[in-house]
Formats: C-alpha cells, sequence, structure tokens
C-alpha cells in the first residue's frame, strides 16, 4: 500500500523558512536568583557533540522544545502518555547506552520523586548522567492540567542533593544552586567532572505556568458542568 501510495505523490519540495533560529540569550547577573529566564540558557550553552538531552514530562519540556541544539545533540521527551517521572528511569536506560557522549537530564521536583529510587540503580551500575533537578516544591504540571488548588499538588520537600549519597552513590558530584554564581560555578564543575553530577536548581513556583492563567481558567470553566 505505501509503494502503490508514494508512486502516486508528486515529489515534495523540501520546505525553507526565511527565520533562523538562534540560541537562547544569555541573562542574569551572578547575584541573581535562578529562574527559567537564566538557566535554561546556561543548559543550552553547556551542550556539545554527542551529548544526549532528557527532557521530563511536564512543565520543563514546554521550555526545552523551542531550544536550538548544537549539531550532533539527541533529545528524548515523552509526551504521548504524560507520564510524569518518565525521564529519571529514561536517563537510566540512555546512559547506559550512550557510549559516545554525556547523558543530560532536566526533570522536576514533583515528577522526581515518584521515580527518584533510579538514583540508586544509577550509582550501583557506575554511570554517568548530569542530572539537573529543578525544586518549586510543587507538581506543577499538574497544577497546570488540573483544576487549580488541589492540596495534593503541594510536596514535601526533599534535601535532593543528598539523595544521592544516601542510596549509596559513591563519588558524585551532588550540589543546590539558588543564584546564578552557583548555578554557572555548578556547571563549570560538570563539564570537567569525571563522573555523575545531580545538581538540585531552586526556582520560582510561579515559573510552573508555562500557559496563561487566564487561559487555564477558561478550559477549566468549559469544563465544569453546568
Amino acid at each position: 500500500m505505501l509503494t502503490g501510495l508514494t508512486q502516486r505523490m508528486s515529489p515534495v519540495e523540501k520546505l525553507q523558512t526565511k527565520e533562523k533560529l538562534s540560541k537562547l540569550p544569555m541573562v542574569g547577573s551572578a547575584t541573581d536568583a535562578t529562574t527559567s529566564a537564566n538557566f535554561y540558557p546556561r543548559l543550552q550553552n553547556m551542550l556539545r557533540s554527542g551529548d544526549v538531552l532528557v527532557a521530563e514530562t511536564g512543565t520543563c519540556m514546554l521550555f526545552m522544545t523551542p531550544m536550538l541544539l548544537p549539531e550532533g545533540v539527541g533529545f528524548q521527551t515523552q509526551a504521548l502518555w504524560g507520564s510524569i517521572g518518565w525521564a529519571t528511569p529514561a536517563t537510566e536506560g540512555i546512559c547506559m547506552a550512550n557510549k559516545a557522549g554525556r547523558t543530560i537530564v532536566v526533570t522536576g521536583d514533583g515528577s522526581h520523586q515518584l521515580t527518584a529510587n533510579e538514583i540508586g540503580i544509577m550509582g550501583r551500575y557506575g554511570i554517568k548522567p548530569i542530572i539537573f533537578v529543578l525544586n518549586n516544591a510543587l507538581y506543577g504540571v499538574e497544577i497546570m492540567v488540573s483544576e487549580l488548588g488541589h492540596k495534593y499538588d503541594d510536596l514535601q520537600n526533599w534535601n535532593y542533593a543528598q539523595l544521592p549519597a544516601a542510596m549509596g552513590c559513591r563519588n558524585w558530584f551532588c550540589t543546590k544552586v539558588s543564584t546564578v554564581a552557583e548555578l554557572d560555578a555548578a556547571i563549570e564543575k560538570a563539564n570537567t567532572f569525571d563522573g555523575a553530577c545531580y545538581i538540585e536548581v531552586m526556582i520560582p513556583a510561579s515559573e510552573s505556568q508555562p500557559v496563561p492563567i487566564a487561559l487555564q481558567n477558561h478550559v477549566y470553566k468549559a469544563n465544569i458542568p453546568t
């Protein structure tokens, strides 16, 4: 069937665009608090050929998909089923398969809490991911897609940077950052460190709402039975 269809189709011209994509601008001074605006450009800037970037299912995926990746950088995410917590175990498998470069994952704290036990397995097998956990103390994507105000979207705030050691991971670089200067130092360390890295990045809770509140309220009200 596919052969027959292709024989009947006219050749498709390659789409061209006049718009040239560019890297996210670097913003933020050393003393500024870490935010999405200053985190994602630095994430983009640290990527190099051979890396595989893993985006958690959730609001961080919405920030990462528009990023312009360097040549030779892979990108893995999972949006079909909306399975929060996917990225941590996926990173484990990708890291085992990716022998040519680094595996870098960005996950939210809510998603990470669902599958964080895989950190111990990473330590067991000696793999070396670079893990960024964005800590805003709530299930951001759940708040975005469900009715606002559910108390179960609040999180118990873990000491994330201590998790690898608690799970028996040895010789990991682990740190918690809350300013641009601390983030820059952590990325510089991760870029040269011969081992796994686990970086907890503090971000405001309000930045888990990439969809405007007015639009969310419109969707919720449109689906509430009258």
